[in-house]
């Protein structure tokens, strides 16, 4: 069946029964096989085209002269086994999935956007071209922040979601819309980013975790769950205003070959060095910007604790190439006479 097919068939009175029993079987947790009718495809239940979540209401959050819209939609699952389903072409916007174990699933094309997932553990599962857009990505309850363990995204967009301090194990992010994504304090580990990474934050500990459960009770140090970034590989990666910052160790990954960027062992020394010549030597705008660069860009407070970082060198729309050039040719020239 064609997308439209898989979606139209829900539609029907037959169809709007059984979608009202998978979707009862979900909230209350039961597993699947329990729906009567409900069939299989390609060894998977097949929930390809459902209509699974609705938008239900949306709140505005105003605070400080910032406003936030938070979406809610009509679907909650708690504590539910989620394995072998075929989701593609669902929709599941604005859903909550809390305590899940979601495994072995395909979500091709699913609308997942301003979803939550709360500490649920997702193996083995791929989401092609899946909108998570504005999403939670495994926000934390205490300690547990769930996982992404042999979990493909390809082609998933991505774009501006939140994640907590998951475990992402043996994981591939290919051709991923990766604009503004917080990875946060994600601890991962044997993962591999293919194509475009634009402007996403990885985190050596996480800043976004819920710290406290019940007031001063069940209190959690994200230090203590520290994201080593063991083996992560970004050789295939094209990395374009990446912040790495908290601490974060970058010397077990690997980054491209390439004259773009500058991987730099101490950073500190580094920008110390750079902020030092800018100030005496630099005249006019040029050292204005300069320092104002250093301070807030690639040596601001949240780096101070850290040793590495990958600086890559290319220019942002509008800017100025030769001040681009000077400055950046004035932090390749400083670090390596720190290598020699």
């Amino acid at each position: 069946m064609i997308k439209k097919e898989l979606v139209n068939r829900w539609k029907t009175n037959e169809g709007q029964r059984l979608l009202k029993e998978v979707i009862g079987c979900l909230e209350k947790g039961n597993l699947l096989n329990s729906v009567n009718g409900l069939g299989k495809f390609s060894g998977r239940w097949d929930l390809r085209g459902a209509q699974l979540s609705e938008l239900t209401k949306k709140r505005k959050l105003e605070s400080g002269g910032y406003s936030l819209e938070q979406s809610y939609g009509s679907l909650k699952i708690k504590n539910a086994l989620i394995e072998s389903v075929d989701f593609s072409f669902s929709d599941i916007s604005y859903s909550v999935w809390e305590l899940c174990k979601i495994s072995n699933c395909l979500f091709d094309e699913t609308k997942a956007k301003e979803i939550h997932f709360i500490a649920c553990e997702i193996s083995n599962t791929v989401f092609r071209k899946t909108d998570f857009s504005y999403s939670f990505m495994n926000e934390n309850i205490g300690k547990e922040s769930g996982a992404y363990k042999n979990v493909i995204f390809t082609e998933a967009n991505l774009n501006e979601c939140i994640f907590s301090f998951p475990i992402v194990k043996n994981s591939v992010f290919e051709n991923c819309n990766l604009y503004a994504t917080n990875f946060d304090g994600s601890r991962m580990e044997n993962c591999k980013f293919i194509g475009e990474v634009n402007s996403p934050w990885f985190r050596g500990y996480s800043v976004t975790a819920h710290k406290s459960t019940f007031g001063i009770f069940n209190r959690i140090d994200p230090k203590k769950y520290p994201n080593e970034m063991k083996d992560v590989d970004f050789s295939k990666a094209k990395l374009i205003g990446v912040s790495f910052s908290h601490s974060i160790d970058l010397s077990k990954c690997i980054f491209p070959n390439s004259s773009d960027y500058i991987y730099v062992e101490n950073l500190g020394d580094l920008m110390k060095q750079v902020r030092a010549t800018i100030a005496s030597e630099w005249q006019g705008e040029y050292r204005r910007r300069g320092l104002v660069l250093v301070d807030t860009v690639y040596y601001k407070k949240d780096k101070y604790d850290q040793r590495h970082d990958l600086i890559d060198t290319f220019p942002v729309p509008s800017s100025d190439i030769l001040f681009d050039e000077k400055f950046f040719n004035l932090i390749k020239a400083t670090n390596n006479q720190s290598k020699n």
